[in-house]
């Protein structure tokens, strides 16, 4: 019997989940970015010389996008394409880097005192949230292999 190429069981529909989970939130990240508001609110930005930030919001979007994608083609293309062997380690990084961003960077202000943004409960909450998704995709770093 021909071995299948498709990899079955928990860890890769957790790997297919979290992929398609990557792909939605670039998608979203795409689209609010083109948003009326944020728009104006750029514009604004603009007059007075920022901006980088907004940037740097468009370009997690993609790599979003691409880390989903390859997440989710890890599952069934690893024997055609040997190189997707290595997609997990690289998201991997990816989400460590872009969790170290979004909230060491942009999510606490340091000054005469250190603030978290919006607040601490919510920003300990998406500091989780991230370290989950992180661990999750560690644990199945077998189903792509």
């Amino acid at each position: 019997m021909a071995k299948s190429s498709v990899k079955m069981g928990i860890p890769a529909i957790l790997l297919f989940i979290i992929g398609i989970f990557l792909i939605i939130s670039g998608i979203k990240g795409i689209i609010d970015y083109n948003s009326t508001p944020n728009e104006l609110k750029r514009a604004l930005v603009s007059l007075f010389g920022g901006g980088k930030r907004d940037a740097i919001t468009l370009i997690i979007a993609i790599l979003d996008i691409i880390a989903g994608a390859l997440l989710v083609l890890s599952l069934f293309l690893t024997q055609q394409i040997p190189l997707l062997g290595a997609a997990i380690p690289v998201v991997v990084i990816y989400l460590i880097a872009k969790t170290l961003y979004n909230l060491f960077i942009n999510g606490i202000t340091y000054g005469k005192q250190i603030s978290f943004q919006p607040d601490f409960i919510s920003w300990l909450l998406l500091f989780i949230t991230n370290v989950i998704i992180i661990l999750a995709v560690m644990a199945t770093k077998d189903t792509s292999a």
